[in-house]
């Protein structure tokens, strides 16, 4: 038992045991005379209503701030990945088509059209 004599000596597994606090506000519920007991439920607490509505604000604000930061580091990474890429197109195209030549662009709009390119020119 406990030094306030609030708990109840029961076998039942510890989280269905009703916390001491509640079990002091059971007993004196019991144990009221005339519709009062030791322990009554009393009005709001406006202060401490408002310090866990600011409190959940600041939790919010925190959470929606953290979840920018990874979109925002996550729209990072996918231009990287993406400048990378075109890196990687811009390496292989001077390969192809080395400094001096046609690009790989140009060399496949004139492999489209024959009329413009230097070889199959028209003969008037």
């Amino acid at each position: 038992k406990r030094e306030n004599n609030s708990h109840i000596d029961c076998g039942c597994p510890r989280e269905k045991k009703i916390p001491v606090l509640e079990l002091e506000f059971i007993k004196a519920q019991r144990t009221k005379a005339e519709g009062q007991g030791s322990m009554q439920m009393g009005s709001i607490d406006y202060s401490e209503t408002k310090k866990q509505i600011a409190n959940a604000k600041k939790r919010e604000q925190i959470r929606e701030r953290e979840q920018k930061k990874k979109m925002k580091s996550e729209e990072a990474i996918q231009r990287e990945e993406e400048l990378c890429q075109d890196m990687i197109q811009v390496r292989v195209d001077n390969q192809h088509f080395p400094p001096g030549s046609e690009s790989g662009a140009a060399a496949m709009a004139n492999a489209a059209n024959p009329l413009t390119h230097r070889n199959n020119t028209p003969q008037n």
